[in-house]
């Protein structure tokens, strides 16, 4: 028994993300579950993703960039960039912690989220790393702000002393 998508007229376009071409199925025994389950999510969805580019980023990202045939391109975007400091060592990340507003690297951490965050987010306020501990209040208020204008749920984050706010790890 040989297994094939029931798809009635379809006519496959070149550079259209709908393709039955992947993956290849075989006699029905022989077919892996993976390539029966992304047949049967292509024919369930046959009439949303009939016309659909193959890529909506190719006219941002170049004709060349499309990953051909790969269905990711539905439910994730392209990412372009990924924290690349070294607190991706949990040890790294847990002295940083500690350190708090006082720690540089601590603070590199959060100017880089709050950049993150701005792609997606009207943020205002803004979060510039420290260079040493002394910069630590300016960290702070930067972050304290942020914080008001994200309207974080914890007011010991939010209200009180400045110089105060992050110092304690429990929120309450």
């Amino acid at each position: 028994m040989r297994v094939t998508p029931a798809v009635g007229a379809f006519q496959e376009k070149e550079g259209a993300l709908l393709t039955f071409r992947t993956p290849e199925l075989e006699v029905f025994r022989e077919t892996g579950k993976k390539a029966l389950y992304a047949t049967c999510v292509k024919v369930s969805h046959i009439n949303s993703l009939e016309g659909l580019k193959e890529s909506k980023w190719q006219e941002v990202l170049g004709p060349d960039a499309s990953p051909k045939g790969c269905w990711r391109t539905l439910y994730k975007p392209p990412i372009e960039k990924r924290y690349q400091g070294p607190l991706l060592e949990d040890v790294a990340l847990q002295a940083a912690v500690s350190g708090g507003a006082a720690s540089p690297e601590f603070t590199k951490l959060c100017a880089w989220l709050v950049s993150e965050l701005k792609l997606y987010c009207r943020l205002e306020e803004n979060v510039h790393a420290t260079n040493c501990p002394s910069e630590a209040e300016s960290f702070q208020l930067e972050m304290s702000g942020l914080l008001t204008e994200l309207a974080c749920p914890y007011s010991c984050l939010s209200r009180g002393d400045v110089t105060q706010r992050l110092l304690n790890a429990k929120l309450t």
